[in-house]
């Protein structure tokens, strides 16, 4: 589809700058799929998250900040960018995609909070997941929040699976006869890991 010249023009400005840094790519999905580190392009990333106003070009400077480099340091303006993007197209689910890949437990009470805000719908599958990987031991207690919420309760019963605690035995032997088979599947391979 092509580019609107609102979308071409943030592009073209990003690519720029990004050519600046010693990165010639094409698009910012070739720059986000090349299997190379930029942590030297991410501080630019993150003020291009906070500048472009068009729901494609969010998308795809969010799609840059999963790369490894970003882990940790994008957490504040991906958690900014989530609470204030519109849900257009997906926008704010692929945030909450680079949330989950960008996760650092420093961030566990801001990630939690957007997790159980209900007002954000399915765009917080990712987030969800993003809480499978806290050592936080409240992690469960939040994702067992998310039992009864038919939006994330499928990706929270996944990120349970990924720690399993005993205390997740209930949830995941009452998600045994949910409506997904995917999270069937999650909630059995919980219960064989509390073996």
């Amino acid at each position: 589809m092509p580019l609107t010249p609102d979308e071409a023009a943030e592009l073209s400005a990003i690519l720029a700058d990004l050519r600046e840094l010693g990165y010639d790519f094409p698009s910012l999905s070739a720059f986000a799929q090349a299997p190379v580190r930029y942590k030297d392009a991410v501080p630019l990333l993150i003020e291009w998250l906070r500048r472009v106003r068009t729901p494609a070009m969010q998308r795809a400077v969010v799609r840059t900040l999963t790369n490894p480099s970003a882990k940790g340091t994008a957490m504040p303006a991906l958690i900014e960018a989530f609470r204030s993007f519109p849900d257009e197209a997906d926008t704010r689910w692929a945030v909450g995609n680079s949330i989950e890949t960008a996760y650092v437990d420093e961030y566990f009470d801001d990630v939690a909070a957007l997790v159980l805000d209900p007002q954000y719908g399915d765009a917080r599958q990712m987030v969800a997941l993003a809480l499978g990987k806290s050592k936080r031991p409240e992690a469960v207690d939040v994702l067992l929040q998310l039992m009864d919420d038919h939006d994330v309760s499928g990706h929270a019963v996944s990120a349970l699976s990924k720690r399993p605690n005993p205390r997740a035995r209930a949830a995941f032997e009452e998600k045994l006869t949910d409506d997904r088979p995917w999270v069937r599947k999650k909630a059995a391979l919980g219960l064989k890991k509390l073996e």
